[in-house]
């Protein structure tokens, strides 16, 4: 007789699997690499007078510092919501912003 594994199981794994291969849980619209450039120093995607390239500024490369990395929605979302204290819900800022450190390669 086969098993079936619970709900919360089968969802921990489709989430697993979909941050290991860079697919997204919640679908974005489609991303400006241009509107995310200028996006990655936009003070005003949170409250705290802080921009992406505030922190992303490794030896003075800021953008270009990312290069290489896979970048994924819900660690833009972390950012937005923590240290920039904003709204994580910004999706076309975030699609932006993926658009355009993915551009970056």
């Amino acid at each position: 007789m086969p098993t079936t594994q619970p709900p919360v199981i089968t969802l921990m794994a489709a989430l697993l699997a979909a941050s290991l291969f860079g697919c997204s849980a919640t679908s974005l619209p489609k991303g400006d690499a241009a509107r995310g450039e200028a996006r990655f120093a936009d003070t005003t995607l949170g409250t705290s007078g802080k921009s992406c390239n505030t922190c992303h500024t490794e030896m003075g490369r800021g953008a270009m510092s990312l290069v290489g990395k896979t970048p994924y929605d819900h660690t833009i979302r972390d950012c937005i919501q923590g240290p920039l204290q904003g709204d994580p819900g910004q999706e076309q800022a975030i699609a932006d912003l993926l658009a355009y450190i993915r551009s970056l390669r």
